[in-house]
């Protein structure tokens, strides 16, 4: 700033220097352009100085603080935007990552669900297949006995009617008479007889 003031005070004292020069010089400025007349150079320079200082001033006190708020507002707002596109990046990588976890539960609640519904299944037929095969054998046992009994029943029958039968036959083809009874007794040694001859 001082050198400023120093310029601006010798170029002040070098325009009243070219001021009060004899008229000689201004008849030949006359002649031509005044800006290539030498005798001006020096207010040329000082207009020249205070134009720039007074450029200066005026950029340095409201144009460039104005340019270097709006530079600042733009880089704030970028900076701000960065961080909200960060934050909105994060957060949804965080929710991502939960949706991720919350279907990889999911899945392993299902799967677990399914396995314990399938072994109450399993556990469930398997009871009820014992439970029939235990009444499907009860059944059996019981039918067996009713078979076996009813079988027990028709042999004696048959063993009565074939005895009854038989001593009819012999009474008319051999005029013998023989009681049912003992004919029934001949009948029930039979099997005994035909299976101590496949024994031997």
């Amino acid at each position: 700033m001082k050198t400023l003031l120093l310029t601006t005070a010798s170029l002040l004292m070098a325009s009243t220097a070219a001021i009060a020069a004899p008229e000689s010089h201004a008849e030949e400025a006359s002649k031509g352009l005044p800006q290539f007349d030498p005798t001006w150079f020096p207010s040329q320079i000082f207009w020249l100085f205070v134009m720039y200082a007074v450029l200066y001033i005026v950029f340095a006190r409201k144009t460039l603080p104005v340019l270097s708020g709006i530079i600042d507002n733009r880089n704030n707002l970028i900076e701000s935007e960065m961080d909200e596109a960060e934050r909105l990046t994060t957060e949804a990588t965080a929710v991502q990552e939960d949706y991720e976890n919350n279907l990889s539960s999911a899945r392993q609640k299902a799967t677990e669900t399914t396995m314990e519904v399938e072994q109450a299944i399993r556990a469930k037929a398997s009871k009820a297949e014992s439970a029939f095969r235990e009444k499907a054998e009860k059944e059996m046992a019981k039918l067996e006995t009713k078979i076996t009994k009813a079988k027990q029943e028709t042999m004696g029958e048959l063993e009565s009617i074939v005895a009854d039968l038989t001593a009819e036959a012999v009474k008319r083809l051999a005029n013998v008479s023989i009681k049912a009874s003992e004919v029934e007794k001949v009948i029930s040694d039979l099997p005994a007889a035909n299976s101590t001859k496949k024994a031997a």
